[in-house]
């Protein structure tokens, strides 16, 4: 909704092939890739699930580690409007708030059962796992919010945003000062998506995604190959076979 509204959410220019729509997100991720890789590498994510790492309760020295990466993505994203959404970005957003000229935080809550079935069903992760990870980010994104009550704030309901997306839409333009057209708004309206038409699209991704499925992972593995990474490859070997799983059932 940020990005249709007029926020640019991913990196500058005008291809919109970052966002990337897939089974579990047929509307897109809307996740900036070069903040995705920055994180992957932060965090030595080697392919698996995105469970709870106990070195991550920690992150002072990787962070300093890596201040120049971070200072890089900030100063190549930034423009008069524009953002970033990604939940392991709240591991380091507090220490590059100092960095966002007039900060903003839109904040979606869900209920936590359903970020835990949620996981479940779509990254593979046991109950107690999605668990764990969920009340860390959650806990973290309270900590945030209390230690910086001079960020102005938007609290959202996620029942209430697939409940009443023009509501929403209209909270967000009004919070941002944003000047939309009327299309803008029914975009940002339209990307909520239930029902039938939420399982016509999932159906149409699956297939698309299983497609398309050797011709990405072929690409992934030359980028590899040129940056020396072994992270394809072991992501292939620990995961295409959950992932091919979902996407089978997801065709269901």
């Amino acid at each position: 909704m940020l990005h249709a509204l007029g926020v640019r959410m991913g990196p500058p220019g005008n291809d919109d092939a970052w966002i990337y729509p897939n089974w579990a997100n047929p509307t897109g991720q809307y996740e900036n890739p070069e903040l995705t890789d920055l994180l992957h590498r932060l965090l030595d994510f080697d392919g698996e699930e995105p469970r709870w790492d106990p070195r991550w309760a920690d992150l002072g020295a990787r962070l300093a580690a890596f201040r120049p990466d971070l200072e890089r993505f900030v100063d190549r994203t930034r423009g008069p409007l524009w953002g970033f959404k990604h939940p392991w970005a709240l591991l380091i957003l507090g220490g590059i708030l100092g960095d966002l000229p007039d900060p903003r935080f839109v904040v979606v809550r869900r209920r936590l059962d359903e970020v835990v079935d949620s996981l479940h069903r779509r990254d593979g992760l046991s109950a107690a796992e999605a668990t764990r990870v969920s009340e860390e980010l959650l806990g973290r994104l309270e900590r945030l919010l209390a230690e910086h009550p001079d960020v102005p704030t938007l609290r959202l309901e996620y029942a209430e945003v697939v409940a009443d997306p023009a509501r929403t839409a209209g909270r967000i333009v009004e919070f941002l000062a944003l000047h939309p057209g009327a299309e803008a708004i029914a975009r940002a309206e339209a990307l909520v998506v239930r029902g039938p038409p939420l399982r016509r699209a999932i159906r149409h991704r699956a297939a698309h995604d299983l497609a398309t499925l050797p011709a990405r992972y072929g690409w992934l593995l030359s980028k590899d190959l040129r940056e020396r990474s072994r992270f394809t490859a072991t992501h292939l070997y620990r995961s295409l076979p959950r992932e091919l799983y979902r996407i089978l059932r997801a065709m269901a």
